[in-house]
């Protein structure tokens, strides 16, 4: 497996929000981590990308053990999050907010190549001209920020991207167009969790299942097509 996570605990004051949990990603699949509200899904996802620091965790990526302890050490290793809360920087063009990271960087930039880099990265998922990189990111469509957002993570040269429940705000056309991305991320050999409670989504989409229960593990790493609707309901 090229990411692994174990035994990952974390408490927001009285609450147990995850008990010992387990995840395993390997490249060139999306793994759906499935639950209902407040199972943990999202606490899990936001650990390994770095936004929330678990009391206990044992993870590692590529077989080594790793520390991450912010977004930045994540995104230095390769692992990144799309959110439902998309993160773009609203009064930034479509370009600046793809190439963030770079803009962030000690030196000077040079405002041509920035824009001829995003443009690279952006027509991968997008018709050539279809999003206006010169347009402020707060003025778009949620699904082109959508885009954008996927097309910041492909600037950082990640490896693993978490979805966090990225359909939440998108049409069924919409939808249909995230996948067909996610499917040709996955060719690339990337690995992508896709954290939902869509049933119809997961069957579509995913190669293996993990499922969390009130914070902990009730099952891992089940290939999709061994379940059905029904058991993966009761599960």
């Amino acid at each position: 497996m090229y990411l692994t996570a174990k035994n990952v605990h974390k408490r927001f004051g009285g609450s147990i929000a995850l008990d010992g949990v387990s995840l395993a990603l390997a490249r060139g699949e999306i793994h759906a981590l499935v639950g209902a509200n407040g199972a943990g899904k999202s606490t899990l996802a936001r650990i390994i990308a770095g936004h929330l620091k678990a009391d206990k965790a044992e993870i590692s990526i590529d077989d080594k053990p790793v520390l991450i302890r912010s977004p930045r050490e994540a995104i230095n290793l390769g692992v990144t999050m799309v959110t439902q809360q998309l993160s773009l920087a609203p009064h930034l063009t479509v370009a600046e907010n793809i190439m963030l990271t770079e803009l962030c960087r000690p030196g000077l930039w040079r405002p041509k190549a920035i824009y001829e880099q995003a443009d690279a990265i952006l027509s991968r998922l997008v018709p050539q001209g279809a999003v206006d990189l010169y347009k402020q990111a707060g003025a778009l469509n949620t699904a082109h920020r959508q885009m954008v957002e996927i097309a910041k993570a492909l600037a950082q040269n990640s490896q693993i991207i978490i979805f966090d429940e990225p359909t939440s705000a998108l049409t069924p056309t919409e939808v249909e167009r995230l996948f067909e991305i996610m499917r040709g991320l996955t060719a690339e050999g990337k690995g992508l969790a896709f954290v939902s409670h869509r049933l119809e989504e997961i069957f579509s989409i995913t190669d293996r299942v993990t499922v969390l229960r009130d914070g902990v593990n009730i099952c891992e790493s089940v290939p999709t097509a061994d379940l059905d609707q029904a058991e993966l309901i009761r599960l």
